[in-house]
């Protein structure tokens, strides 16, 4: 994490950051979870490298992205907001 994101966190972000990575982050699955101790996907994750919380080459996030993938299928959204397969 960028050093001086962390210095802007409140409290003890450097700490947060840690826990969030450790206890966030599922090893059988191989994703970061919904909340600490879940086994559930939330799409919200796939913000993890857009709020600068790891880089995208990470492979945490490459993992999380890949498990979301897997369980929810490429969709995308066309721009009358229907959602379709991708494929």
């Amino acid at each position: 994490m960028d050093a001086g994101l962390v210095a802007g966190l409140p409290g003890s972000g450097a700490q947060d950051h840690g826990e969030v990575c450790s206890r966030g982050y599922d090893t059988k699955l191989r994703s970061f979870t919904q909340s600490f101790g879940s086994c559930e996907l939330d799409a919200s994750l796939l913000l993890i490298p857009q709020t600068g919380f790891l880089p995208i080459d990470d492979p945490r996030v490459t993992n999380t992205i890949t498990a979301i993938v897997r369980k929810l299928g490429p969709t995308q959204q066309t721009a009358d907001g229907a959602t379709r397969s991708g494929g």
